[in-house]
């Protein structure tokens, strides 16, 4: 230790006679940054008062700014005597920005695929033609030159600036390439302090503004709040930009090492992540018909079953492990199934108490055909969210409902306060998408249970072979259900096994798993073990099956419960006509789609990218300012689909008139999917899958039907 501080003090030492011999350098130096620091200060203030706030209270302490002989500005970390540059910051900036514009950069691009379309929706014909509009266009020109990988473009939908130091890099990337959106990386606060006297903040920031550039600043986090607000910045306002992300790192320390991390451990991006016109439709009509027929769960005070043991259990590969144990046990546990893996507990002989499902298609209906034993629908009380199939609903004697946060019925009917004035006293659930398991547990965590235990929450599988239970429908009959989420057909990646193992995962099961994450550190009171041969979860305690100590029979406790629950615990949401006719303004919904149209239509340089960025920024502020929350939530997902694809088709030829001709024709797909969508609109309150194939428009129910007459 006394070593540690003696090479401080020599390099101080050393660094402090340069300084003295550039004593008037200095001086002026120090004047200088004053100056330049107030101007820049008075800026953000009138111009960025957010970030002015965050400013305002720190001082720098750590850091100071030096000279050296060349006149330019360098950092110095007065607790251990290091320079943030070498001896010329400038040339070295730019030195390691042309190693990066040459092909050293990290990148994620969206890789653009045709769907299978199970339903007939609007939404994947529109999707896959103009991926097959693409694919088309590239075979008809094998010969002309494509851009390569890692090679940067001077016009780019985004770019982000990891470890901004004293400015250096604003300066020099935004002199050599244009991107539409910078995120601007600073975790060091001190830094971004001293960078305020050493670049001319103001006038870089006013030439950006005037040439449409936006600017994200992200500044005094560690690298993974880092990342989480870049991630949440786009996924709020501009998702089209998850098509392709460009990151670039100035200077190597934990946080900016660890933001790197985690943006090359991000996935490309899921293209139906977002929701889709139809999907979206069928759910706000599904939540419609559910809250006629059903109870809402009330918020739970009760304390005196918060501790009876909670099994949550998912159809994942390790299940068949555990099939016997949760059998031999069902006295002590109540038991959860999720979504399909109802059919595995079924063959096994085991009845659930309680029984989760998500899908808002009839798929997960017809899993419950494979149903043998009908008590499970007459003891199983189906709690799910409202978004379900009809026909799920009406399978369970008893059915109840979990308000969802992102689907929330208030959120459909908040003009309407005789509906609002009726759901104050409802539980309401995160993280319940995208699969079943992070469903149930944010339910039953909701519920004030203290202790969950995970069976097949694999997320996951240790083998490519399998995916699911072999117990359940998917392998019990094969030609009919085959897995929805093959491992072995998405972007695996390797991530570390709940018992030490390595898991092949995808973006689905990583997505569930960090949904179950967020959701476990909002009830950091409670124990979650994991019994599941998968992914390890954050904040559960792993443990094997045959390793619990649970021998206690709480069937009387568990009977109590769900009485309760069907009771005093949950309560009528009722809906009347005039609320329900409300939903759908049809009117303005083809005023909104008329005037997406004409941005689209109005004159554009088709030789900038940038400008077609641009139209997308429009679009999407257009379609936020409706503040129409079923506009939105039916358009948004789709146009950031097509989106992606456009950003991809920008990317792929050198030749200008190729991509022109390419972005036309997909230009052209996406107006003519606001105008299918437009007229299949006027039905909007009766598509309900299954039902809703007579109101589809008759090019995309063509096209399904024939792709479903080739299988």
């Amino acid at each position: 230790m006394t070593n540690m501080y003696s090479d401080v003090i020599r390099r101080l030492e050393l660094l402090q006679n340069r300084l003295l011999i550039n004593e008037e350098i200095n001086k002026n130096l120090s004047v200088d940054f004053s100056v330049r620091f107030q101007k820049n200060f008075n800026y953000l203030q009138n111009n960025f008062s957010e970030l002015f706030g965050q400013l305002l209270n720190y001082k720098i302490k750590n850091k100071k700014v030096v000279c050296f002989e060349n006149g330019e500005a360098n950092l110095l970390d007065l607790r251990n005597g290091t320079l943030l540059y070498n001896e010329s910051p400038i040339e070295q900036t730019k030195e390691q920005i042309d190693v990066w514009l040459n092909g050293k950069n990290s990148y994620i691009k969206a890789v653009n695929a045709e769907q299978t379309d199970p339903f007939c929706q609007l939404h994947f014909y529109t999707q896959n033609i103009i991926t097959n509009d693409i694919n088309n266009f590239i075979e008809d020109y094998p010969h002309q030159p494509k851009f390569s990988d890692h090679q940067i473009y001077s016009e780019l939908p985004s770019i982000i600036i990891n470890g901004g130091g004293l400015g250096y890099p604003l300066l020099e990337l935004c002199s050599r390439i244009e991107p539409k959106f910078i995120f601007y990386i600073e975790p060091d606060m001190e830094i971004f302090l001293c960078s305020l006297g050493v670049i001319d903040w103001e006038s870089i920031l006013t030439y950006l503004k005037n040439n449409e550039q936006e600017i994200f600043f992200i500044i005094g986090n560690d690298g993974n709040e880092s990342y989480k607000i870049y991630h949440q910045q786009i996924e709020l306002h501009y998702p089209f930009l998850q098509a392709y992300q460009l990151c670039y790192s100035h200077y190597n320390s934990q946080n900016t090492d660890k933001f790197m991390e985690y943006f090359k451990k991000s996935v490309t991006y899921g293209y139906n992540s977002n929701g889709m016109f139809d999907d979206c439709l069928f759910g706000i009509n599904n939540i419609i018909s559910n809250t006629q027929k059903s109870k809402y769960i009330k918020i739970n005070h009760l304390t005196k079953h918060q501790n009876i043991p909670i099994a949550i259990v998912a159809n994942g590969p390790s299940l068949d492990d555990d099939l016997e144990y949760l059998k031999n046990h069902q006295n002590n546990f109540i038991t959860v199934a999720c979504g399909t893996a109802l059919t595995a507990l079924d063959k096994c002989g085991i009845i659930p108490d309680f029984y989760v499902a998500v899908e808002r298609t009839d798929a997960v209906y017809n899993s419950l055909q494979e149903v043998n034993n009908n008590q499970i629908f007459e003891c199983t009380i189906n709690i799910s969210v409202p978004v379900i199939h009809p026909l799920t609903v009406g399978k369970f004697t008893n059915i109840l409902l979990a308000n969802k946060r992102n689907e929330n019925i208030a959120k459909y009917f908040r003009h309407s306060i005789d509906v609002l004035n009726q759901l104050d006293d409802l539980i309401c659930c995160d993280n319940t998408n995208p699969l079943v398991a992070n469903c149930a547990i944010s339910i039953f965590l909701n519920l004030n249970f203290s202790n969950l235990y995970l069976f097949g929450v694999d997320n996951g599988s240790i083998s490519l072979d399998k995916d699911h239970s072999y117990f359940s429908c998917y392998y019990t009959n094969k030609d009919k259900y085959k897995s929805t989420y093959p491992i072995n057909d998405s972007d695996i990646n390797n991530v570390i096994g709940n018992f030490g193992q390595t898991v092949y995962s995808n973006f689905l099961f990583n997505s569930c798993k960090k949904h179950i994450e967020k959701e476990i550190q909002n009830h950091p009171n409670t124990k979650i073990y994991n019994c599941s041969n998968g992914a390890f979860i954050k904040g559960t305690i792993p443990i094997h099956s045959k390793d619990l100590n649970l021998n206690i029979n709480i069937s009387n406790h568990k009977q109590q419960y769900k009485k309760y629950l069907l009771s005093e615990g949950s309560k009528a949401v009722k809906l009347d006509q005039e609320s329900i006719n409300s939903i759908f303004d049809k009117q303005h919904f083809c005023e909104t789609t008329n005037a997406i149209c004409k941005i689209w239509k109005t004159g554009y340089d088709c030789n900038s990218k940038l400008a077609i960025i641009q139209k997308m920024k429009q679009t999407y502020d257009y379609l936020y300012s409706t503040k129409s929350e079923i506009e939105i939530s039916a358009l948004s997902g789709s146009l950031n689909v097509f989106f992606s694809s456009i950003i991809r088709a920008l990317y792929i030829f050198k030749n200008q008139n190729l991509t022109i001709q390419l972005i036309n024709t997909c230009i052209t797909r996406v107006i003519e999917f606001l105008e299918l969508s437009k007229d299949t609109y006027k039905n909007a309150d009766k598509l309900v899958q299954g039902e809703h194939f007579k109101y589809e428009p008759k090019i995309v129910y063509n096209c399904w039907k024939k792709e479903k007459e080739k299988e």
